[in-house]
């Protein structure tokens, strides 16, 4: 009986931890996202962001696009090899560095990349389909605030004053 209490209490205790709500919440989408990859053809939801990457900032090296990313550059490299080979991206020779390659999406890659976003905007809809549209609009600048550092920044604006 008293396991049972310290599950509740743990539960419970979890409700208010915030770090615990955004590993939730973003277990919830990445699932959803990784079925939606593997719908297209990809392994999973980090073959989308790195499709996702190259067609929103294109002109990177595979280490930039791995610092910008925050994956490690082996791992990275494994899921271009994979991408590669299914033809959704190439990797052209950098001008100045002949050691550096960069990956650049092909047409196929774009047009994968465009189908999993048009899949995850329907996952995240059903996702927030009890939300209001406010409430949606509301809790895409919060989170994007803190995802962004700009919460902190006002914090430590509104310390200094």
């Amino acid at each position: 009986m008293e396991d049972v209490a310290e599950a509740i209490e743990v539960c419970a205790g979890t409700q208010a931890d915030l770090t615990w709500l955004f590993h939730r919440s973003a277990q919830r989408l990445r699932a959803n996202l990784d079925a939606v990859s593997r719908q297209q053809g990809l392994n999973d939801a980090r073959d989308w962001i790195v499709l996702t990457a190259l067609v929103e900032r294109p002109g990177r090296t595979q280490l930039g696009l791995s610092n910008d990313l925050g994956v490690d550059k082996t791992t990275l490299t494994a899921l271009i090899d994979r991408l590669e080979a299914k033809h959704l991206l190439i990797r052209q020779p950098v001008p100045d560095d002949r050691r550096a390659r960069m990956p650049e999406i092909t047409a196929a890659g774009s047009r994968v990349q465009a189908e999993v976003a048009k899949g995850r905007d329907l996952a995240e809809a059903e996702l927030l389909a009890n939300f209001t549209q406010a409430e949606r609009e509301l809790l895409r600048e919060l989170i994007s605030r803190i995802a962004d550092g700009s919460c902190a920044e006002q914090a430590a604006t509104q310390c200094d004053t």
